[in-house]
């Protein structure tokens, strides 16, 4: 176990002077950053757009009605109005 402490000091030390351990740990909070805004968008998302109307979308992508990227686009489009003063 000494050693293992040890190695994990040296390798620590490593990426502190390389300033890798920083890049690393401000990837990680920009990853956090998103996730969280990601989880406000799908909760705006889920209470702006009702469940009814997400699978009367889907129903119409599965019968090729419309692309994945145009359902994407209309429930996007009613999560988040373009009406004036909404910043989108």
């Amino acid at each position: 176990v000494p050693e293992l402490v040890a190695t994990l000091g040296r390798h620590v030390t490593f990426l502190t002077e390389r300033g890798l351990l920083e890049r690393r740990r401000r990837r990680r909070l920009g990853e956090r950053i998103e996730a969280l805004v990601e989880a406000r968008a799908r909760v705006r998302y889920h209470g702006k757009v009702p469940a009814a109307r997400r699978e009367e979308i889907l129903s119409q992508v599965e019968t090729r009605a419309l692309t994945p990227a145009e359902a994407a686009r209309i429930l996007y489009e009613e999560a988040w109005p373009q009406g004036p003063g909404d910043e989108g």
